[in-house]
């Protein structure tokens, strides 16, 4: 089990192919007429307002006049690397970053794709010392039918945790598509902690936001919405890693983190137990003299 809290990116963004007021996106202004309903963004602070009372001719901007504007989030540019809400980028093939931490990282997580491939590279100012490229298509077999004739599907994430931890590394995320548009939900880069090894007998379900109700005949009305990932893994750590855990737990309250449950990334059982979310428990109990268990509930996002 690997835990990585997930750096601040909104100051490493070197350059993205999207742009910022991008299609779809009008920047407010100064003195404009707003109705209700307006969507207009800011790029001094990459947010997107809604308008929820008329207003005309005021200068004050939407940050700062919560009486006319609410908050409903970032800008599509600067949508992955929020990595608290539930927003994405989405973009025209090649969705291209350039991030530079101007620290040493060693993992990059991306969650909520929609693309074919991902190649991610890291310079080191002079040359390219390090390129992976995932591809996202798969296919699930059990019968020789299927191998044939099975329908591809297409991995939602990528983790990597072989990143070289260089002084101050350049790295590039390219997120590819044949057709349509690529989408990204969240960026995440930092340090991943090694804790421990995960358990057999880890716990995945979801909690359903649907709404179902049944009229006096018990007929059902549906209302499809959306279901957050939940998982709950045992995960054996050393007795040196405890004071680790325990630092974790208390800098990461109430904080996205991305919990991977294992380094292989092409295991059946990756994705599920690897998820961005929050620790609703990190229990440690010292159960042998020279290793712990810790009991781990996590909430997708």
């Amino acid at each position: 089990m690997k835990i990585l809290p997930p750096l601040d990116l909104s100051t490493l963004l070197t350059s993205s192919t999207a742009s910022e007021p991008g299609a779809g996106e009008a920047a407010w202004a100064s003195g404009g007429t707003y109705a209700l309903g307006n969507v207009r963004i800011r790029t001094s602070n990459h947010r997107k307002y809604e308008c929820i009372l008329a207003v005309s001719g005021s200068t004050t901007p939407p940050e700062d006049d919560a009486t006319h504007w609410t908050d409903v989030g970032p800008t599509n540019k600067w949508a992955m690397l929020d990595a608290t809400r539930n927003t994405a980028t989405t973009l025209a093939s090649p969705l291209t970053v350039v991030i530079t931490p101007a620290r040493r990282v060693n993992a990059l997580a991306l969650f909520g794709l929609v693309a074919d491939e991902v190649t991610v590279t890291v310079n080191d100012g002079t040359s390219d010392i390090y390129t992976e490229t995932v591809d996202l298509a798969t296919r699930y077999t059990a019968l020789w039918s299927e191998y044939f004739f099975g329908e591809f599907v297409y991995q939602e994430s990528v983790v990597l945790v072989d990143l070289p931890p260089l002084r101050a590394p350049v790295i590039t995320v390219a997120i590819t598509r044949s057709s349509g548009n690529v989408q990204c939900q969240t960026l995440a880069l930092g340090t991943a902690v090694e804790i421990g090894d995960t358990r057999m007998g880890a716990e995945t379900d979801v909690l359903d936001f649907s709404k179902v109700t049944r009229d006096e005949f018990g007929s059902a009305t549906l209302v499809p919405r959306k279901s957050v990932p939940v998982a709950r893994m045992t995960v054996l750590l050393p007795k040196d890693k405890v004071n680790a855990l325990r630092k974790l737990r208390k800098d990461n309250a109430a904080k996205p983190v991305v919990f991977i449950g294992m380094d292989d990334s092409a295991d059946g059982y990756f994705d599920s137990v690897s998820m961005l979310g929050i620790y609703k428990r990190m229990t440690v109990v010292i159960e042998y003299p020279t290793h712990s268990l810790c009991t781990l509930e996590i909430e997708g996002l």
